[in-house]
């Protein structure tokens, strides 16, 4: 049935081409309260930029456009006809996008989503299948209305875990920076904890996937040792102990061998430690010698005496290392 009032639409169908433009609202949709409202159609117009077959390209300006639907929405509810009716008008915006890019800019204006929450329950679905119009409105309609119900419920998710960060009494700062560095924290002792056991593995283990031979740990008694120190003295005191009990026994006694095999052994470990050492001292010398060498080239011709200082604070003759 006819609806008996005049029903704002646009007289006539679009022309096609450069010129093309989006239809003019008839006088019939101002309001009745004899103030002045804004050219809907017009606004809209200004605001998008549309090929020739009158798809949106893009959203020249987001503040006009967003005020040109809220009236649309206010004046098609403002209608007193039939749902089919108030379809039907909200189907001349024409809002056909080529793409959806500015979607979540247009869903960030105020009142938009308001808006368009409450003008969905007056549409009539069954005009929806004979007009690309309405049907290009309620694709448009239902895309902006997803994306802000997903900004809500992100931040609501957000609210919820600054809540219960609160409720652990951590230090009063703001929550974003506060996740954060909790973020950040576990992040890098993870990392640590992967580092540390990647090392032990490392450490266990050759190139080849063989067990890694340990290696001989220098004693702390023994890595400081110094010519004529008790430290030396004592060693080589503990390394002639096995000589001299030998020499000193009857040719009748016999020392027991397991006294001898410790002795042995103390002697083999003091060896092995000794030669470590020295291995230790001639890699320190080389590289102290290497950067000497370096602070030579660059400050020559001063005087170098300092070698010999450095040469008597590790205790290595250079005669000795000559040959090096």
């Amino acid at each position: 049935m006819a609806p008996n009032h005049p029903i704002p639409t646009t007289p006539c169908k679009n022309p096609i081409g450069p010129a093309a433009k989006l239809p003019h609202a008839p006088p019939t949709t101002c309001p009745s309260s004899g103030q002045n409202s804004p050219d809907n159609f017009a606004l809209l117009q200004c605001s998008v930029k549309c090929d020739m077959h009158q798809v949106i390209l893009a959203v020249l300006q987001l503040p006009l456009f967003t005020q040109a639907v809220i009236g649309f929405c206010r004046v098609a509810a403002g209608i007193p006809g039939t749902w089919a009716d108030c379809t039907q008008y909200l189907g001349t915006m024409q809002l056909c996008f080529a793409d959806q890019a500015n979607f979540p800019h247009i869903a960030k204006q105020k009142g938009l989503f308001n808006s368009l929450t409450a003008t969905l329950p007056v549409i009539d679905c069954s005009a929806t299948n004979n007009s690309i119009d309405v049907q290009s409105f309620l694709t448009f309609a239902d895309a902006i209305l997803q994306i802000e119900k997903n900004q809500q419920e992100v931040q609501c998710q957000q609210e919820a875990e600054d809540q219960d960060i609160n409720m652990l009494d951590l230090p009063s700062i703001h929550s974003g920076k506060r996740q954060a560095n909790i973020s950040l924290a576990y992040k890098l002792d993870l990392l640590a904890h992967c580092f540390d056991t990647l090392s032990l593995f490392l450490s266990q283990t050759e190139p080849n996937g063989k067990p890694k031979p340990k290696k001989l740990k220098v004693l702390p008694a023994f890595s400081h040792l110094k010519p004529g120190s008790k430290a030396m003295l004592l060693l080589l005191g503990q390394v002639n102990a096995t000589p001299e009990a030998v020499q000193l026994a009857d040719d009748d006694t016999l020392l027991p061998h397991a006294n001898l095999q410790k002795h042995c052994d103390a002697i083999q470990l003091a060896a092995q430690q000794q030669l470590y050492s020295l291995n230790i001292a001639l890699q320190t010398y080389r590289l102290i010698s290497t950067c000497l060498d370096c602070l030579v080239k660059t400050l020559s011709p001063s005087d170098i005496d300092c070698t010999r200082d450095l040469l008597n604070d590790l205790q290595v003759s250079p005669e000795v290392l000559s040959p090096f």
